[in-house]
């Protein structure tokens, strides 16, 4: 049978036969765990692990006993003392930290406070300011407008530098992967070989990943910034990318009219937001859920939730129309030529028809925390002097400045994976229409690139020359101008 064995040290198990004598129990423990049989002191007592004089303890004392007669069988528990401390592996897994602490050691207030989750904001977002190219910002928001009619939400990642001097973070490219979507919810379905070329040919131009960017669907009433879905997508990018990563959001505005009968003010509307360093390392450490389905907030006065949303967080001096030189100003749609329709991808509109275990969540403005050490605990972190399980996800967004310039690629080749598929007719009036401009900026657009990167013809010793041309300006070899004119017909 087996006996359970509590000492200071944690909980062991030893076995012995059916019909042992506390004599024998003695001397399995000896043999099986080390305890020396001068120091032992056995009984059934809890008291025994924390009295000055563990002789006075003496239930187990006679060594002839039978165990039987002490009414010890499978199972039962007897609680050891002996000199000193001992190395006790746990039977149990440690639920949290304050189970870690030595046996019998005091804890005070402030030693529990130092030991919970806080969740704090974080005032200050690491970078100060995102400048977007005119016309990648633009390509973006007038397939939004003509095509989709911000019908459903759609999204890309964001490519560019980083300029540490001036803490801005400079988009020159959006790549938009293959997704499915609807009016409430954005599903990213990159495609690895796509994603790999991408990040390709962006080093070659000197440019990396440095974040997100997703659209609102218009009509759809939302007091918040980013649902749970979208925020964990954000951190997700952000700790790939590194603390410069940064998250755009595109939404379609009605103004009511400024008079009666008047025609409302409509324009498209950008901002930028910072995921705090606290929201990426607790979406690192597996802490943000969505909410289950059904499963409404608590109030505010309880210990469920704590509101996070503030004026700060929610945009403000953080808000521009990308495309001009002012953060109040509208977009520009003459900053980008390119026609709606030659968009092209396959199921960006397409209704979200997944039925995994996280379509069961709900998408709102509000993030469900669950301690991974401790699930079962409803209120694992501390926000306000409050015990919390959910916070408001505004809170854990730090608005940035949106500014726009004019960087070295062009955008007037239609972009990958829209509900038009790119071919060689599309590359043909591209440089038809790019005619007047030296061969090298006719190519200078990461989308055609990408387009001309699964050509046949072309291999990646091909692009990194190609790619060198276009990073500084230099001319474009007489054979590459050859091989690019015979695929697109010229």
């Amino acid at each position: 049978m087996i006996i359970r064995l509590r000492s200071r040290d944690g909980l062991e198990r030893v076995e012995v036969s059916d019909d042992s004598t506390v004599e024998d129990l003695r001397d399995s423990i000896h043999s099986q765990l080390g305890v020396p049989l001068d120091e032992m002191h056995l009984s059934q007592d809890a008291k025994l692990l924390t009295s000055r004089d563990p002789s006075t303890f003496i239930d187990l004392s006679n060594l002839s006993a039978d165990l039987k007669s002490l009414k010890l069988a499978h199972g039962s528990m007897v609680y050891l003392w002996y000199l000193g401390t001992r190395d006790v592996p746990s039977a149990t897994p440690k639920r949290n930290a304050l189970a870690t602490r030595p046996f019998g050691a005091k804890l005070t207030l402030n030693d529990v406070m130092a030991r919970q989750t806080k969740i704090e904001r974080q005032v200050k977002p690491t970078v100060e300011a995102v400048s977007f190219d005119s016309e990648a910002a633009g390509q973006f928001q007038l397939y939004l407008q003509s095509v989709t009619k911000f019908r459903v939400k759609r999204g890309g990642i964001l490519y560019g530098t980083y300029d540490e001097e001036n803490s801005t973070v400079n988009v020159e490219f959006i790549y938009e992967p293959p997704q499915s979507a609807s009016p409430t919810r954005l599903n990213l379905e990159p495609n690895p070989k796509e994603g790999q070329e991408v990040d390709f040919l962006a080093q070659l131009l000197g440019l990396r990943k440095v974040g997100l960017i997703f659209s609102y669907a218009s009509g759809q009433s939302q007091e918040w910034i980013a649902d749970t879905h979208e925020l964990l997508l954000m951190a997700k990018v952000q700790s790939e990318v590194g603390p410069f990563g940064v998250t755009a959001t595109v939404a379609w505005v009605e103004e009511p009219p400024s008079e009666e009968g008047g025609k409302p003010n409509c324009y498209v509307h950008f901002e930028a937001f910072q995921c705090s360093k606290q929201c990426v390392d607790l979406f690192n450490k597996g802490w943000l859920r969505p909410r289950r389905r059904g499963e409404s907030a608590k109030d505010e006065e309880g210990s469920g939730r704590i509101s996070g949303g503030s004026d700060e967080s929610k945009g403000n001096g953080s808000s521009s129309q990308v495309g001009s030189s002012s953060n109040s100003s509208k977009i520009n749609d003459s900053n980008n030529n390119t026609n709606s329709s030659n968009g092209n991808g396959n199921n960006s509109a397409s209704s979200n028809s997944s039925n995994s275990k996280d379509d069961q969540m709900d998408s709102d403005g509000i993030t469900r925390l669950v301690n991974p050490e401790d699930p079962k605990n409803p209120t694992p972190a501390m926000l306000n002097s409050k015990d919390v399980g959910e916070v408001d996800n505004d809170f854990f967004l730090c608005p940035i400045a949106i500014r726009n310039h004019k960087g070295l690629l062009i955008s007037s080749f239609p972009v990958e994976n829209r509900l038009t598929s790119q071919s060689k007719s599309d590359l043909r009036d591209h440089l038809r229409r790019q005619g007047k401009k030296p061969y090298v900026e006719r190519i200078s657009d990461l989308h055609l690139l990408l387009w001309l990167s699964k050509q046949a013809t072309l291999d990646a010793n091909d692009m990194a020359l190609l790619c060198d041309a276009v990073r500084y300006g230099r001319t474009v070899l007489e054979g590459y101008r050859a091989i690019i004119d015979s695929i697109a017909g010229l």
